[in-house]
C-alpha cells in the first residue's frame, strides 16, 4: 500500500521494518496531512488490539548533570 501510494502520488514515503511486526513509516513533515489521510482510511481495517504510534524526530541528546 506505501509503494501504490508513493507511486500513484509521488509523495516522499517509504518504510522500513523492525526485527518484530512493526511497520516504521517514515516521511517528511511537509505531507503529514496527506499522510494522515491516507493513513486513516487504509489502517483503519486494523484489528481492535493493533495500534499506531506517531513519532518524530527529537532535538538530539542532552546532557544532564549528575550529583551524588
Amino acid at each position: 500500500a506505501i509503494r501504490a501510494l508513493r507511486d500513484r502520488t509521488g509523495l516522499p514515503i517509504y518504510f522500513t521494518l523492525d526485527a518484530g511486526p512493526n511497520i516504521h513509516i517514515l516521511y517528511p513533515d511537509h505531507v503529514k496531512k496527506e499522510i494522515s489521510d491516507w493513513s486513516a482510511e487504509i489502517l483503519k481495517v486494523l484489528p481492535d488490539n493493533c495500534y499506531i504510534i506517531k513519532d518524530h524526530i527529537g532535538v538530539g541528546p542532552k546532557r544532564i548533570k549528575y550529583e551524588v
